[in-house]
C-alpha cells in the first residue's frame, strides 16, 4: 500500500467510525479551538510542502518524516494534513467535553511549534 492509499483508507475508516461521537454538547470554545487547530495545520501543510523546493532542507519531524519522507511531495503533504485535520476533528467530537480542550490545545501548540521551526528554515516566505 502506498502513502496515498494509506491516507485514503485511514480517512475512510475514520469517517465510518464518525458515528461514535460523544454526546456531550459541542461548545463555542470547542469550535474556536478546532478552527485554530485547523488553521495551524494548514500553515504546517503549507510550510512542509515547500521543503521539496528548498535545497539543503529536509523533513525531520518525528511523526511526518516516516510517513512522507525527507523530501515530501506537495500533493502527498496536503493529503496527509487534510486527513490529519479531519481525524483530529472526529477525535475531538468523540471525546467527552472535559477532555476536548486538552486534546485540541496540545495539538495546536505542537503544530504551531513546527510551523515556527519551518519558518526558521525560511519556508514561510
Amino acid at each position: 500500500m502506498n502513502k496515498i492509499q494509506f491516507i485514503i483508507v485511514t480517512t475512510l475508516a475514520l469517517l465510518i467510525n464518525a458515528g461514535c461521537a460523544h454526546t456531550d454538547e459541542w461548545t463555542t470554545r470547542d469550535t474556536i479551538l478546532q478552527v485554530g487547530l485547523t488553521l495551524t495545520l494548514a500553515a504546517d501543510a503549507r510550510t512542509t510542502s515547500r521543503i521539496h523546493k528548498t535545497s539543503g532542507v529536509y523533513e525531520r519531524g518525528p511523526f511526518v518524516q516516516p510517513i512522507l519522507g525527507s523530501q515530501p511531495d506537495p500533493v502527498e503533504t496536503y493529503l496527509f494534513f487534510t486527513s490529519l485535520a479531519l481525524s483530529d476533528y472526529l477525535i475531538a467530537r468523540a471525546l467527552p467535553a472535559k477532555w476536548r480542550p486538552y486534546f485540541q490545545g496540545s495539538l495546536l501548540a505542537s503544530h504551531a511549534y513546527w510551523v515556527g521551526r519551518n519558518c526558521e528554515l525560511d519556508l514561510c516566505r
